[in-house]
């Protein structure tokens, strides 16, 4: 029987890969050395770094994480070993672009403002960068996009150079994390470029934390009346208390967290599990039930407000906020917690919105956005 250690916060966890072997959970950054020494199967998140201090001398035989990114695996050291590593490309990608709207109409309803009179630079234009930008379409904003990767496979004309997006009105960023290369992107995002900004402009971070300066990012958001929207940070889950309470929006690492998300990444490492064993994938990943209502569209005056006022009955940014804002009067740090406690929360697919048929033009743009439309 297969010894399996996996990341306790993997939704399904036990019960997918108990179909394998005798699984252990522990919580991310409590796995050590010494915790996998029987270990052959290790699954994990982005918070567990997994290279050769962590796996030199044991036997594991297959590292699966269950999420987009990968900078927290050493790739050529598991390459070099021949052990076999896989992660979840686009597995919440849609959560994180659902995030970013959620974000922006938070903002403009806030600041008083159309998303149609704006202009977005997207930062990285993969999984998540693109429907970002496919959403942006919906309310017909201005997107211009850069990913330098890209720029260099396809003579396409729509990557533009990074100097050219800082004038727009908001910055979001959807890039890898990596600290060597061309195209590094450590500190992408540094004072400076960070003051070359616009002022009253801003900036979204759902990448990770230290593609930008936090501490030169504290000086500009002085200076310039910077509105920041940050969901990761530099030192997880030591974040700069001093930027959290800058910034207008902070959460805690959950902008992929919907339960679609987290099931499309377990899915994903089971799937590579399969293979590597040489097994039939026979798991059923249907979505566990939960409560779910019809959702009625109602006009509040602007697409902004109207838009809101649906999505607050799904997911509320605010709250996450809130909570994490309670670190800052907290004996401990809860930042962890917040992302183990974290409530269901699902991507927009799963609603339905009652609209009258006057609403054309609105009903288009839900169904951009993924709602499902029913018209009445």
């Amino acid at each position: 029987m297969l010894n399996i250690l996996a990341d306790e916060n993997i939704l399904l966890a036990k019960k997918v890969f108990s179909l394998f072997g005798k699984v252990t959970l522990l919580p991310g950054r409590e796995i050590t050395k010494r915790s996998i020494k029987k270990t052959e199967i290790l699954i994990v998140r982005s918070i567990t770094k997994v290279d050769r201090n962590l796996l030199e001398n044991t036997n594991i035989r297959f590292v699966g994480s269950a999420t987009i990114g990968v900078d927290h695996l050493d790739i050529n050291y598991l390459n070099e070993k021949k052990i076999y590593n896989c992660n979840s490309p686009g597995s919440n990608s849609y959560s994180v672009a659902e995030y970013v709207i959620t974000a922006l109409l938070n903002l403009a309803v806030k600041y008083n403002f159309s998303l149609k009179d704006k202009s977005i630079g997207i930062i990285g234009v993969g999984n998540i960068g693109s429907k970002v930008a496919n959403f942006a379409k919906a309310f017909e904003m201005n997107i211009l996009l850069n990913d330098p990767p890209l720029k260099e496979l396809t003579p396409n004309k729509k990557y533009l150079p990074l100097k050219e997006l800082l004038n727009a009105d908001i910055l979001t960023l959807h890039v890898p994390y990596t600290t060597k290369g061309k195209h590094k992107t450590h500190h992408l995002f540094d004072f400076n470029i960070l003051k070359n900004f616009k002022d009253n402009s801003i900036l979204i971070n759902t990448s990770r934390g230290s593609v930008v300066n936090n501490a030169a990012l504290i000086k500009v958001i002085k200076s310039k009346n910077l509105i920041s929207v940050l969901d990761v940070w530099e030192n997880e889950p030591n974040i700069n208390l001093n930027l959290l309470k800058l910034v207008d929006i902070g959460t805690p690492h959950i902008a992929g967290y919907t339960l679609n998300g987290k099931i499309n990444g377990t899915k994903a490492v089971y799937n590579h599990l399969c293979k590597f064993l040489d097994q039939k994938p026979e798991c059923n990943f249907e979505e566990p039930a939960g409560i779910s209502k019809d959702l009625t569209f109602k006009d509040f005056g602007n697409v902004e407000n109207t838009l809101l006022s649906i999505i607050k009955n799904i997911y509320d940014i605010n709250y996450d906020y809130q909570n994490l804002l309670n670190i800052l009067k907290c004996k401990k740090n809860i930042f962890d917690d917040l992302r183990k406690n974290y409530k269901t929360r699902r991507e927009f697919v799963n609603y339905n919105i009652l609209i009258n048929s006057k609403y054309g033009k609105e009903k288009e743009m839900l169904d951009k956005l993924r709602f499902k439309t029913i018209v009445i």
